[in-house]
């Protein structure tokens, strides 16, 4: 069995450790004969090939070169790489959205307990405290209960009404097609992969549907 090696010096171990995990994911295909085992340490990149035939570690070892080359090149091209610690979008707790909810929850239970002196104690023992500026105890009830209408006849009636509108008849061709509809044509497909995300024609529907696979 032919064995290859390569070794890659980096300047940073950033930059090495970018190198590894494009080179990592690209596996040699198994129709090459070729096994590939990469390793970094530091700012030092280290590769080996193992294939059966001269001819295919020579091929290889090609490959691998013009990876390392395009991988040196885009690192060039756009600065040395930042470490930068993006935060995770994630619904366990951190220390920002510990304050943000202690700030709201001090907000909530605040508001609801000046409402509550509002609407519920009389106006008599508020006079006698000072508080001769609060808006009549009518609005305590009719603000919830006009909101509470108002939602309700959106949700019930407005928002359905919108997309009524909105929703062509059945004998629109809008229902098949429309110009924003992207085709899946014969030279996007490519050889033995995934095709792209496309719209199916309702005949390839109709037709995987209801008639006969025969």
């Amino acid at each position: 069995m032919a064995e290859g090696s390569e070794l890659k010096a980096y300047p940073s171990v950033l930059e090495a450790d970018i190198a590894y995990q494009v080179l990592r994911v690209d596996p040699e295909p198994k129709r090459s004969g070729v096994r590939k085992d990469v390793q970094v340490e530091r700012d030092t990149l280290t590769v080996n090939l193992f294939a059966s035939k001269p001819q295919q570690l020579r091929v290889a070892v090609t490959s691998l070169m013009e990876n390392l080359i395009l991988i040196t090149e885009t690192m060039e091209q756009f600065g040395p790489p930042r470490s930068v610690t993006m935060p995770e979008h994630t619904p366990a707790p951190t220390p920002s959205r510990a304050v943000y909810g202690f700030v709201l929850y001090l907000c909530c239970y605040s508001a609801f307990a000046l409402y509550f002196v509002w609407a519920v104690i009389p106006d008599s023992f508020l006079h006698s405290l000072g508080l001769t500026y609060l808006p009549q105890k009518y609005w305590a009830v009719a603000v919830p209960i006009h909101v509470g209408v108002a939602v309700a006849l959106f949700a019930a009636v407005i928002y359905p009404a919108i997309n009524l509108t909105m929703t062509p008849p059945f004998s629109d061709p809008r229902t098949v097609t429309d110009p924003h509809a992207l085709r899946l044509r014969d030279e996007m497909v490519p050889s033995g992969g995934i095709p792209p995300v496309s719209d199916i024609p309702i005949s390839q529907v109709c037709r995987h549907l209801y008639m006969d696979s025969n």
